[in-house]
């Protein structure tokens, strides 16, 4: 026989087993028994966020035609799904920080979620960095937002010519999305651009940072 009892979220009474599948931060973020990885968050349409956050950019090949960039890579999602204590959760934060504040949750925790299955455009190499573990972090706060950043080097292909050599300006379109769903279910949005002044480049290059333009801003695989 189970038992079950009744979760405030988001305004909604949201019945879950009593006993949840795992927790984390002393039972106040759970996870119920029935929750699926293999599902999406929300089946009308589910919203991811990526940043990129490009620490500088130590190789460009004109001969293979790639760039590589050390960034932080970023995504962002909501799954309404968890279970939070909201009481437990005001214990968490310090003095002074919001209600909407991040809180570090061990990154072991990762593997109970769902997760976007982001794809990027023309990737030649996607290498996560480490010092003595991956570098890498979670955080999740009170409205049921979910954030993972990951240390990478990242190589992708740009088409590049060099009619105006040595005076070439060369564009490289760095495009995310879902490598299984359509616009219909997932859609990816900015959640920041890199400030160009803040990135480092031992290469002999003028650097600048644009949002795409829209007729890039989507893509159908055929």
């Amino acid at each position: 026989q189970h038992r079950s009892k009744r979760e405030s979220m988001s305004g909604f009474d949201y019945p879950v087993p009593f006993k949840p599948k795992v927790c984390a931060k002393g039972d106040a973020i759970c996870i119920p028994a029935n929750y699926s990885k293999f599902d999406l968050p929300d089946e009308s349409l589910t919203t991811v966020s990526v940043g990129i956050d490009i620490k500088d950019i130590p190789k460009i090949d004109d001969k293979e035609f790639s760039i590589t960039l050390n960034a932080f890579f970023v995504v962002r999602w909501t799954d309404n799904r968890m279970i939070i204590d909201q009481e437990k959760m005001d214990a968490l934060f310090k003095n002074g920080e919001g209600a909407d504040a991040w809180i570090p949750v061990d990154v072991s925790f990762i593997k109970e979620f769902w997760l976007p299955d982001a794809e990027i455009l023309n990737l030649k190499e996607f290498k996560t960095l480490d010092v003595l573990s991956k570098l890498e972090g979670l955080w999740l706060n009170r409205n049921f937002e979910i954030m993972y950043a990951v240390a990478t080097r990242i190589t992708f292909i740009c088409p590049m010519t060099f009619n105006s050599f040595p005076l070439d300006v060369q564009v490289c379109r760095f495009q995310v999305g879902s490598f299984n769903y359509d616009t219909s279910k997932m859609i990816f949005l900015d959640e920041f651009i890199a400030d160009e002044n803040q990135i480092r480049s031992v290469l002999d290059y003028f650097i600048e940072i644009r949002k795409l333009p829209p007729n890039f801003s989507y893509y159908v695989a055929l």
